[in-house]
Formats: structure tokens, C-alpha cells, sequence
């Protein structure tokens, strides 16, 4: 599957909801919901945990 993107869909007190947008080997488009307690997922790399601060 191909990442295609995130987007927040709610904010709470501690915990906010994104839903992730993933499109399958076949062309169709799957969503994922998830919640987490991190208020600013932005991207592949912010889901992830990716620290690219550095380089």
C-alpha cells in the first residue's frame, strides 16, 4: 500500500483523531482512523517518528 495522506479530523483535550489515507495495490483508496495524544501529525514522517532535525 501507498501512503497517500493524513488529516486531522478532531482535537480533544489529550486525545485527537486523524484519519490516514492509504491507496492499495489495486488503485483502491482505504482509510485508516487512528487516534493519538499528539496534536500535530503532519505527515509520513511526523507518524512515523522520523527525526530528520539533524541533518
Amino acid at each position: 500500500m501507498k501512503f497517500i495522506g493524513i488529516k486531522k479530523m478532531d482535537s480533544g483535550k489529550y486525545i485527537n483523531r486523524y484519519n490516514l489515507t492509504y491507496e492499495t495495490e489495486d488503485g483502491e483508496t482505504k482509510v485508516y482512523e487512528m487516534v493519538s495524544r499528539d496534536p500535530d501529525i503532519r505527515d509520513f514522517e511526523t507518524l512515523h517518528g522520523v527525526d530528520h532535525s539533524f541533518e
